[in-house]
């Protein structure tokens, strides 16, 4: 990984956010990543994939605005689920990961992140 390639990276919008060491969020859809444009009608094939340091709570699928999937974490820190979104028309979808509990340590106290329970998001994937 070189400095060009991170800065390369973030202008394409492949990046996700979290408030936690040891928390990482992707999400593809139709084998494309965030900061991509997936084109085509119908219904599109995606994936979700989190690893937490502290348990999951749910991930939730987020389609232009509107909570279209919720993904039970059931505890576990490990977590990869496959499902199916319409397009629609002109919209994006991104993910958020939730944990069970606030995450130790946590530098962002009393935030709209963490008092919501978010632990991480990714940009969006946006489909056309």
């Amino acid at each position: 990984i070189t400095p060009p390639a991170i800065i390369d990276a973030l202008r394409r919008g492949r990046a996700f956010c979290t408030r936690a060491p040891g928390a990482l969020l992707y999400l593809e859809v139709e084998g494309k990543m965030p900061g991509d444009t997936v084109r085509g009608g119908g219904r599109l094939e995606a994936e979700a994939r989190a690893q937490s340091a502290v348990p999951i709570q749910r991930i939730d699928l987020v389609q232009r605005g509107c909570v279209v999937h919720s993904i039970d974490g059931q505890g576990r820190r490990e977590l990869t689920e496959r499902f199916t979104i319409d397009r629609g028309n002109g919209q994006w979808v991104l993910a958020l990961l939730y944990a069970d509990a606030p995450y130790p340590d946590n530098s962002h106290c009393g935030t709209p992140f963490d008092v919501s329970g978010v632990l991480a998001f990714t940009n969006p994937v946006y489909l056309q």
